[in-house]
């Protein structure tokens, strides 16, 4: 007993006054510095450099940069090439899944010969369009970019943004956790080059959900103020059905979806009530069922398919209100078919709700009205017309209008 208590005391005694130990000391030794970033020409190579101090640039070691893009779960990495005190490697865009506008999150590791190993801080930067000096706004959740007009300009963008976002509470309650970004472009041909040069199909024309990124053409004019109260509303919806039902969202019919972002622009396209009569009377409307999987191509049965969803899911919203909009949503989100999930969300399928909505807002309107009538408006006016032509020629001047003999 004795024995064990002195050789405990010997062993406290030897690890209390022993000096540190080498690993100890290797421990507080300084991690190389590396200090790294990023260059890239939009749409075309992606350049991604780091740099060491030169002693350690000189112990040949091995440098990796690693990237995660935003919406991606995988994370994508590329040896860099020693050139000088720096590494480089250039990459193509289109093969390093970054999407155009998305957050990435990239770091170095470089490796010595010697088994050494340092990392370097995580880094981001937002893979935009960089042909474009782009001048921000901020107001949350919103961030507006543009690059032609003033601070005014920038201000309207934010003010549609934040409008719409209340109105859509009418239509449903769908959160918002992270910032959304609005790119403004000042034209058309902008917009398509972009989005060309991307590379990717973006969901809804100009909007990526999954990234919280609207791209909007509105180039000066007197126009601009109506487009920035349609295009912005729009796509927004698109945003905030896709966080309402995340990635179910794609399982949403066209005329759902569409219908929507159409409700949500500030002033409605003023000729979709005079297309849907006239496609009425001549009995050429697009079935619904036709507009579950997508809209026609041809620009005029486009219009007529944008027009029939606006109207259609105006008819739902003012028949079962925000609740029955978002019962119907998450039944598509389950993925019952589009003929039935209105039969489980609102009582109806979709082609006995179809028929109501033509009753009563097509057939029902005073238009349509008039156009059943003109038989019977022809017919009173030739009966109106036969006694007036009688009268007028008793009362008419005997002789007026013809020529003696």
């Amino acid at each position: 007993m004795f024995t064990r208590l002195a050789l405990l005391l010997s062993l406290c005694a030897a690890a209390l006054f022993a000096p540190p130990r080498a690993a100890a000391a290797s421990s507080m030794q300084e991690q190389p510095e590396i200090r790294g970033g990023v260059r890239y020409t939009f749409g075309s190579e992606i350049d991604f450099w780091a740099a060491l101090s030169p002693e350690n640039a000189a112990r040949s070691p091995q440098v990796v940069v690693f990237w995660q893009a935003q919406g991606e779960t995988s994370t994508q990495q590329a040896p860099l090439s020693p050139e000088g005190d720096e590494f480089r490697v250039q990459v193509e865009a289109s093969s390093t899944l970054i999407r155009p506008f998305a957050l990435v999150r990239y770091w170095f590791q470089v490796t010595f010969p010697d088994g050494e190993t340092a990392r370097s801080p995580r880094m981001t930067f937002r893979y935009e369009d960089n042909r474009f000096a782009w001048k921000t706004l901020e107001s949350a959740p919103f961030q507006v970019h543009w690059y032609d007009g003033g601070v005014n300009f920038g201000q309207a963008l934010l003010n549609e943004a934040q409008r719409a976002l209340q109105a859509s509470r009418g239509w449903l309650n769908s959160p918002l956790a992270d910032t959304i970004h609005i790119y403004a472009y000042a034209s058309p041909a902008e917009v398509q080059s972009a989005l060309q040069l991307s590379g990717y199909n973006w969901v809804a024309g100009h909007t990526d959900p999954d990234l919280n990124v609207i791209l909007v053409s509105l180039p000066p004019g007197i126009d601009q103020d109506y487009e920035i109260g349609r295009q912005i509303p729009h796509e927004l919806m698109h945003i905030l059905v896709h966080h309402y039902l995340g990635a179910d969202a794609v399982r949403l019919p066209s005329w759902l979806d569409e219908g929507l972002a159409s409700n949500a622009e500030r002033i409605p396209n003023p000729d979709y009530a005079y297309l849907l009569q006239e496609t009425y009377a001549s009995g050429r409307l697009i079935p619904l069922a036709d507009l579950c999987h997508g809209f026609p191509p041809n620009a005029a049965d486009a219009l007529l398919a944008y027009a029939e969803a606006q109207s259609f899911t105006t008819f739902l919203h003012g028949q079962y209100g925000r609740s029955g909009i978002e019962a119907l949503l998450k039944t598509y989100a389950d993925g019952v078919d589009c003929e039935r999930a209105p039969q489980l969300a609102l009582g109806k399928s979709l082609s006995q709700l179809e028929h109501t909505w033509i009753q009563q807002t097509l057939a029902q309107s005073p238009w349509a009205t008039l156009r059943e009538s003109y038989p019977y408006l022809f017919l009173l006016g030739i009966l109106l017309l036969v006694p007036l032509l009688v009268g007028w020629r008793r009362i008419s001047p005997r002789g007026e209008g013809t020529i003696s003999p």
